[in-house]
């Protein structure tokens, strides 16, 4: 079942959602298609890491539709309680030319779709 895509000349990215025959494991797959080389990437997550791969789909979704990375957040301190959906990413890549703070901090959250309590931001 497809949960996301995004199709333009250059990229294509999607997001689906996989049940094997003997409907026993649900896999979240998000697919990465670089048109201009052709490359394509592919990443699995368990279902109950939903969390995760819809950050993923959307970090690479920003990166590619903003530009190449120069930065990159890491030990990120998500606020929440618990983590029920899976693991939430301690690394995101920062788009380029993004090097405002509050930007910066609203661009994890958007990304993730939670908040966090601070990063660290490193060159690439």
């Amino acid at each position: 079942m497809i949960l996301k895509v995004n199709d333009t000349e250059k990229f294509n990215i999607s997001m689906t959602l996989h049940v094997d025959d003997k409907a026993e494991e649900i896999t979240v797959h998000i697919k990465h298609w670089d048109k201009q080389t052709g490359v394509i990437n592919g990443y699995d997550y368990p279902a109950a890491e939903y969390s995760k791969a819809l950050a993923k789909f959307n970090e690479l979704e920003n990166i590619k539709i903003a530009g190449k990375t120069m930065l990159k957040a890491t030990n990120i301190l998500w606020d929440v309680d618990y983590d029920d959906d899976g693991e939430l990413p301690t690394e995101i890549d920062i788009p380029e030319g993004m090097t405002d703070e509050d930007e910066i901090s609203d661009y994890l959250s958007e990304v993730t779709g939670y908040c966090h309590q601070g990063y660290v931001l490193e060159g690439k």
